[in-house]
């Protein structure tokens, strides 16, 4: 019997310059964002040839619509660490994340969003999140509408995988719903060992353990409990579904619990259960700086609209689940 192991090391300096180089696009479309409040002084437009052109289109009030909410949204700088494994990971991390509403101007019914996160695993593997969206604030609803697009990587000891996610959230004063989709590119299998197993009369038996990346998707709806004095409570719960290359696919929940005080910590706990990964508990803790918010009106027990709502982080599973197997082959 011979049993050969594969361990396929990174080239740790090249996917840093991805991470640098996707950065660097993140800044010049939030300087692009910022430019459009800020055009040319030196364009000008004649604007009684423009009004003669659509005289005759009937003329309705903006407020029916469009709905302009006169807030602005602040960012925030947080530090976390999220202990044990999850779904799809076997070991804790630490997360440095960015959140930052490149134009902010009041008035604005329609707020761009950069989401930025870097992670380190306990057993010095990296991941991260490149993120750009939209939140739109409804005054008649109260509500405040989202979409994003990311990019999430993660490497581990045997090779690294891509993804692209998608997602929706419908957030209020005191519901939440969420729902994102996760879409593994490239290539999306490595080889963990590679053992041959031969026997009298050349007949041969062959086992690999793979690790795979899985896709899918999950939905969420939470709940603001309350605020007692300046700390938060809020709960959420959903359905999660992950597939891929691999013999089963993974359908389970998750719950989880926060308590934050004001903007600058919180503490939080996750349970998920499915039939692949099983059960997982998990604690995390943070601390963020936040950037241009203003302070919170005292003796609510709901969220503030559309100033708190609005800077809410966005949820999702940031993490590129793998699912490790063996697979067999044989001659005989």
């Amino acid at each position: 019997m011979t049993c050969k192991v594969y361990k396929e090391r990174i080239g740790v300096h090249r996917e840093r310059g991805i991470f640098i180089f996707s950065l660097g696009v993140l800044l010049s479309l939030g300087g692009l964002w910022a430019a459009e409040d800020n055009p040319d002084p030196t364009v000008k437009s004649n604007p009684s040839q423009f009004e003669d052109s659509i005289a005759w289109i009937p003329q309705v009030p903006l407020e029916e619509t469009v709905t302009i909410v006169d807030s602005t949204a602040c960012g925030l700088i947080t530090l976390r660490h999220i202990e044990a494994g999850g779904i799809g990971y076997e070991h804790g991390y630490s997360s440095l994340t960015g959140l930052a509403f490149p134009n902010t101007t009041p008035g604005r019914w329609v707020w761009p969003v950069v989401d930025v996160r870097v992670h380190e695993f306990n057993d010095n593997t990296q991941a991260g999140n490149l993120g750009i969206g939209a939140r739109f604030a409804s005054s008649k609803l109260s509500r405040v509408f989202g979409a994003n697009l990311y990019y999430d990587y993660r490497n581990t000891h045997h090779g690294s995988y891509n993804q692209i996610g998608a997602g929706f959230e419908f957030l209020g004063e005191r519901i939440d719903l969420r729902i994102n989709g996760y879409l593994p590119l490239g290539e999306k299998k490595h080889t963990i060992t590679h053992c041959k197993f031969r026997y009298p009369g050349g007949f041969l038996m062959e086992r690999k353990k793979i690790e795979t990346a899985i896709g899918g998707g999950n939905l969420e709806v939470g709940a603001y409990i309350t605020k007692v004095r300046h700390f938060s409570f809020y709960a959420a719960a959903g359905p999660y579904y992950l597939t891929g290359d691999v013999c089963r696919h993974v359908f389970g929940g998750e719950f989880r619990f926060d308590i934050s005080y004001k903007k600058y910590g919180f503490i939080e706990g996750r349970v998920s259960h499915d039939n692949v990964f099983e059960t997982k508990v998990q604690g995390m803790i943070g601390v963020s700086i936040p950037l241009g918010c203003k302070p919170a009106k005292n003796g609510l027990t709901k969220r503030q609209f559309p100033e708190e709502i609005m800077s809410i982080p966005i949820e999702r599973h940031e993490i590129i689940p793998l699912e490790k197997n063996c697979r067999w082959k044989t001659n005989f």
